[in-house]
């Protein structure tokens, strides 16, 4: 029995030696499929329509960078990454006033799965995971003077939210040399924040725009294999 606990530590060991432990940075694009903005958005370019300049647009996509440390030992896989999404939009007034509305989205990612090698110098992986998210609204107006007015206009609104959701993702790894390598990933990740006893949201007339995030992210970046044996 000794024996074989003392194998089963040497093959563990011999194939640590061949773990990979990799920290990337990457930037992002997101395509938000919440379309609870998008009600707002009409309600609000018909009813100030006489006053407006330029029209209040859309927030389907959001952009942003990330950082991620992963690792990966004989075909296991793991993630903990932290995104960063923004996505703004205005509409501009006839006396040179702006209507503002800017979200942010903090996520925190961590995942498991599995890993393959696609040829000599690059691999794949499949995961799965779960999100932690800290979003923030802000619906504000900005005078030409410069100063920002939250309480114009009945439409200002600003609060953050904390919530948690789930996330997939394909990740591609392509290496440059033995220790770094491009990194690339489509991840989709959904946030369900329409609870309106806890949810907080901006309210328009009969719109509700509320902190709802769901969609897919393509990210592309650099990494760097910290576990080389030089």
């Amino acid at each position: 029995m000794k024996k074989i606990i003392l194998l089963f530590f040497y093959l563990l060991c011999m194939q640590t030696l061949d773990a990979q432990f990799n920290i990337v940075g990457h930037l992002a694009a997101s395509n938000n499929m919440a379309n609870n903005f998008n009600a707002f958005q009409t309600k609000y370019n018909a009813e100030n329509a006489a006053d407006l300049k330029g029209n209040l647009g859309n927030m389907d996509w959001c952009m942003g960078y990330g950082v991620e440390a992963n690792y990966r030992i004989m075909g296991l896989s793991s993630a903990l990454s932290r995104n960063y999404f923004h996505s703004s939009t205005s509409a501009k007034f006839n006396n040179g006033a702006k209507r503002i509305i800017d979200f942010d989205y903090k996520l925190t990612t961590v995942l498991i799965g599995a890993g393959f090698d696609t040829g000599e110098q690059s691999e794949m992986r499949i995961e799965v995971g779960m999100v932690h998210s800290v979003s923030d609204l802000y619906s504000y107006v900005k005078f030409p003077s410069g100063e920002l007015d939250y309480h114009a206009g009945g439409a200002s609104h600003q609060s953050t939210h904390t919530n948690i959701g789930v996330a997939a993702r394909v990740a591609y790894f392509k290496n440059l040399s033995s220790r770094w390598f491009l990194f690339s990933s489509i991840q989709y990740t959904r946030i369900n924040a329409n609870n309106i006893d806890v949810a907080p949201a901006l309210e328009y007339m009969d719109t509700r725009v509320t902190h709802t995030y769901f969609g897919l992210s393509a990210n592309l970046g650099l990494g760097c294999n910290i576990l080389l044996n030089d």
